[in-house]
């Protein structure tokens, strides 16, 4: 059930409980303030960086710190499940204002599924449970393990999944077939398959080929 949706209309929204956010959570598990969403205009993506929370923050149920969203992903903020989607937007051009959303967020439009109430912040949430159909975005398939500098592993359940740091270093990852390719979209610093600097051009990547970028190293597992 959707409880409601939220159009994320600024370059940078914050989420939390406390009323100086821009958009207010009443769920006790969720930190005063617990996230925020920026816009980068640049190359028409949505960033979410936890800011700290008491309870973290999940995406596609991995925990992150700072990360590219893709439409689609589902987020856990404290007991509140949320969906962001995002309608097609024109890097330098578009405008996040009505151009992107979430789900119970939105940018394109999200929709915030709060399980239960609570009265305290506890030392950490569980993720509220979710039906059999939208359990398939986490089933094991195609990741980055981090091995060193990355917080967490990436799950690749869309079919682009960028991974980076925007400005410094952002690479996407492309389903094609059955196998994946790789190729640099952003950033001033070099991106590695392999030791070997990557560009706009896609390269094919194959299990335990090696990423390097923004300081952060991964491995391509299947």
């Amino acid at each position: 059930m959707v409880v409601q949706d939220y159009v994320l209309k600024e370059s940078r929204t914050t989420l939390g409980r406390r009323s100086t956010n821009d958009i207010i959570l009443t769920d006790m598990a969720v930190s005063g303030e617990h996230v925020a969403f920026t816009y980068e205009k640049k190359i028409g993506i949505v960033v979410v960086e936890d800011l700290g929370s008491t309870n973290g923050t999940r995406v596609n149920g991995i925990k992150i710190r700072r990360q590219v969203l893709q439409s689609g992903d589902l987020l856990d903020i404290g007991k509140c499940r949320i969906r962001f989607l995002m309608s097609s937007i024109a890097p330098e051009t578009g405008s996040p204002n009505g151009s992107f959303y979430t789900e119970a967020l939105s940018v394109p439009v999200p929709h915030m599924l709060p399980e239960n109430d609570s009265h305290e912040e506890g030392p950490s949430t569980s993720p509220a449970a979710f039906p059999h159909h939208e359990e398939a975005l986490y089933s094991a398939g195609a990741h980055l393990r981090a091995v060193k500098g990355a917080d967490e592993d990436v799950m690749l359940s869309k079919i682009v999944t960028a991974v980076g740091r925007p400005g410094i270093a952002v690479v996407a990852f492309t389903r094609r077939g059955k196998g994946y390719v790789v190729s640099k979209v952003d950033g001033v610093t070099d991106a590695k398959l392999n030791g070997r600097a990557l560009n706009a051009t896609e390269a094919a990547v194959k299990g335990g080929d090696k990423i390097e970028l923004a300081g952060m190293e991964y491995e391509f597992l299947t």
